[in-house]
């Protein structure tokens, strides 16, 4: 095999369960290439035995010679054919294939540098190889030309090689986006950015319409959405979620370049990571959480602390007590707060006025509402509202 190889610098592969190994690869080769080649092994073993080279397509134009023989299948290339496979831009295709841009550089220069033999020189090699594998002569395959096949049509073997590329990286991806998620409904910022350093190419969209703008928007519009709901899980109320999410849906159609797109892209799950923190319970007793979850739930009627004591079966007093050493505030300064945090996404994306607002939020008037407004966030309503919309 050694000296196969060494002759003409092309991989030999070899498929054999009598002889107790699969699937041998002898080279550092691209994982598609490596992939295509035992795909090609598997599909001769499935073939009759003959004492014949076949000559196999794979993608790119690439050839292969294949023997099954005795129990044993033998792969040899890739290679191409000279006129056919030299000097051809396989971009479009390699887009196709959906891979990492470090895969995708490796494959590319791989396939530049394929041997490329005459058409009229393939009898002779693969008698060669089928003479030194069988030591007999044997028939071999040819064909002067390639099929006709375009560059973005699956070979036979596309279906498998198809389910390899994207079943890999699909897998890698919902990976990324498990744990992607998880830092947002954690409101882990640091996290979150971490992960979007060690993965900014494997997190990239491939093209899939002319405008590369609007495919940027797709996804933008994709992360969003699986971000929200990531923050939903993290405790943050469906309603200044679902504020935040459109106000940044707003802010997506609004974008007029790829730039724009990236540096939203960008903010977008810092936000909701924030608006996490801003919400995030965990650090409070089970008693005290569910209280605020049931303040949270009827922000825009007036709860008393004796109607929640009662529901959460503890006395008034003791919920008072352990409510104000836990978070710092009463009960009804609490509520405000919330109130107050729950207005601010609509604010800034300007989807309720004020006196709207006020009255949602249960706010006896506009004014007091301005009032609770300044004293905890120390602008006004407007002022924070016109300030969202410069940032």
């Amino acid at each position: 095999m050694e000296l196969v190889q060494s002759l003409t610098n092309i991989e030999l592969r070899i498929s054999s369960v009598k002889l107790g190994f699969d699937e041998l690869n002898l080279t550092n080769q691209p994982q598609f290439i490596v992939h295509e080649a035992n795909q090609l092994l598997k599909q001769l073993e499935q073939m009759p035995e003959q004492h014949k080279v076949r000559l196999l397509e794979g993608w790119f134009d690439s050839y292969y010679l294949g023997i099954h023989w005795h129990e044993v299948a033998y792969v040899y290339g890739p290679f191409c054919i000279e006129k056919y496979g030299k000097g051809v831009d396989y971009s479009n295709a390699l887009n196709y294939l959906d891979l990492d841009l470090e895969s995708q550089l490796l494959l590319e220069s791989y396939l530049d540098h394929r041997a490329v033999f005459e058409p009229t020189k393939l009898k002779g090699l693969g008698k060669m190889l089928g003479s030194f594998l069988t030591s007999k002569e044997i028939e071999v395959q040819t064909c002067s030309k390639p099929s006709n096949r375009g560059l973005n049509e699956k070979p036979d073997l596309g279906e498998e090689l198809d389910k390899f590329s994207k079943a890999s990286r699909l897998e890698l991806r919902f990976e990324i986006e498990k744990r992607w998620t998880k830092a947002i409904s954690m409101g882990d910022e640091q996290t979150y950015l971490r992960i979007l350093e060690e993965n900014v190419d494997r997190l990239r969209m491939p093209t899939r319409v002319k405008s590369s703008l609007q495919d940027r928007k797709y996804l933008a519009v994709s992360s969003n959405s699986i971000a929200a709901r990531a923050a939903i899980a993290g405790g943050v109320s469906l309603q200044i979620v679902e504020a935040l999410s459109i106000q940044h849906v707003r802010e997506i159609e609004g974008c007029n370049s790829s730039k724009d797109i990236e540096t939203l892209s960008y903010k977008i799950p810092l936000n909701y990571c924030k608006l996490v923190q801003r919400y995030n319970l965990r650090q409070h007793s089970p008693l005290i959480r569910l209280a605020i979850e049931k303040m949270r739930s009827n922000l825009s009627n007036k709860v008393s602390l004796t109607k929640i004591a009662s529901q959460l079966d503890v006395t008034p007093e003791h919920l008072a007590r352990q409510f104000k050493k836990e978070t710092g505030h009463t009960v009804s300064k609490y509520t405000n707060r919330l109130k107050i945090q729950e207005s601010l996404p609509f604010l800034a994306g300007k989807q309720l006025t004020v006196d709207a607002l006020a009255e949602q939020l249960g706010f006896c008037s506009s004014a007091y509402f301005r009032k609770v407004f300044k004293d905890i966030m120390g602008s006004t309503p407007t002022q924070y509202a016109n300030q969202s919309v410069n940032d």
